[in-house]
């Protein structure tokens, strides 16, 4: 059976309500609730992420992005330490898990930003939390080392990875 994921620009309380309820009777698996599509999701309000609990029911599988900004999967450590805050909140207003991506630049492109990822692993996964390494995996330089990245992302006990897809 295939599980299906809908994703979900959480703009106001009344549209929130609405589209994830839609998600659940449509049978989504998972919601991925974000702020601002635009810029390829950013973290959500608390309020809107309590909504969107309350629309969802019991269903387990309500995923809430933590992204403070737009632009690139690079953060400082006041950003990565925002993020870790953003984690508790999502977790206190009813998420199943959170989504993000950390990423630092190499002399080829991207690498993992292996320490930073593993700490709001961890926190994610003291709270009870899934944990999904978004897109930014997209960002790395997958040949040949697509394997690799996985491997490290398993190791560090993220559960799930989004991808737009590559040939490994």
């Amino acid at each position: 059976m295939i599980s299906l994921e809908i994703c979900i620009d959480a703009t106001n309380a009344a549209d929130t309500a609405q589209d994830v309820g839609a998600a659940y009777a449509g049978g989504a698996a998972t919601v991925e609730l974000c702020a601002d599509l635009a810029t390829q999701g950013l973290t959500p309000a608390n309020a809107l992420v309590r909504v969107a609990r309350a629309a969802f029911g019991q269903r387990r599988g309500l995923m809430v992005m933590i992204r403070p900004r737009a632009g690139d999967f690079v953060y400082t450590p006041a950003e990565v330490a925002l993020m870790q805050t953003q984690i508790e909140q999502a977790a206190e207003a009813g998420a199943d898990g959170v989504v993000f991506g950390l990423l630092v630049p190499t002399a080829t492109g991207y690498a993992i930003d292996l320490p930073n990822t593993a700490l709001l692993t961890q926190a994610a996964k003291r709270l009870g939390l899934k944990v999904t390494f978004h897109r930014a995996f997209d960002e790395l330089p997958i040949q040949p080392h697509a394997h690799e990245w996985l491997d490290q992302l398993i190791a560090l006990g993220v559960d799930r990875v989004l991808t737009c897809g590559a040939a490994l």
